[in-house]
């Protein structure tokens, strides 16, 4: 609930204040674009998620009496792994997560923004939702500050004028632009968290393996290779 209604705040806030900043239309629709494709991701993460949850627990009532099975009797096999806390046969690279009480293939993390597991089905959208996300947290901030603070020009790509805020001493004398530059200040806060967990799965990604794997101390030399495991991660099925 906290990543939802930060966002909406952040949306209110922008959007309330486009026409004091006296921002171009472009770039209000820019603005909008990049958070409707960062909320359509972060939605389809959510949603696989969910989804694969709802099968796992519909196999567990179906066949729940041969499910059961004694772990010493699946450790002859060497493509499924047995969970210590359903007792069930499961793939290899297979974890359990205790919030949502099912086990999740190549879990990365539970996380606590979307409330939902981080594993194959939805990692992709999920990297792909952070990675929107920071993009329009850094430019909605970008718009804000360069409006309300003395900016100056640093680039001029094709024509567009990049700019940064360069003096904001005086945006506390009025209350609506106070209210704009700490909404900016909150809003890099959140990018800054966003850009320090794509590096953590940026270094994951690279090792070939995922987060449990790595708080649990778990590796295999075969998934060291960097080129290789970013070859597996963008042309792999899941």
């Amino acid at each position: 609930m906290w990543a939802l209604w930060s966002i909406l705040f952040l949306w209110i806030l922008f959007e309330s204040t486009v026409p004091m900043l006296e921002l171009l239309p472009e770039e209000n629709v820019a603005f909008l674009l990049l958070l409707s494709i960062s909320l359509f991701f972060l939605y389809k993460a959510k949603h696989f998620s969910q989804s694969s949850q709802a099968a796992a627990s519909h196999v567990d009532a179906v066949d729940e009496d041969s499910a059961v099975l004694l772990i010493h009797d699946e450790m002859e096999d060497q493509d499924t792994n047995v969970c210590q806390l359903c007792r069930k046969r499961v793939p290899l690279r297979t974890f359990h997560c205790i919030p949502c009480q099912v086990c999740i293939v190549r879990q990365d993390h539970h996380n606590v923004w979307l409330d939902c597991c981080i594993g194959a089905s939805n990692y992709r959208y999920y990297l792909l939702g952070c990675i929107f996300g920071l993009i329009t947290l850094l430019f909605g901030s970008n718009l804000s500050l360069t409006s309300i603070c003395h900016p100056f020009l640093i680039a001029n790509v094709v024509g567009v004028h990049i700019l940064m805020p360069d003096d904001c001493s005086d945006v506390f004398d009025q209350y609506d632009i106070a209210v704009c530059f700490v909404g900016s200040v909150y809003a890099l806060a959140m990018a800054g968290c966003i850009i320090l967990v794509l590096m953590q799965q940026i270094f994951f990604i690279s090792r070939g393996i995922t987060g449990t794997e790595w708080r649990r101390g778990e590796f295999i030399p075969q998934r060291r290779h960097c080129c290789g495991n970013w070859r597996n991660f963008l042309c792999s099925s899941k």
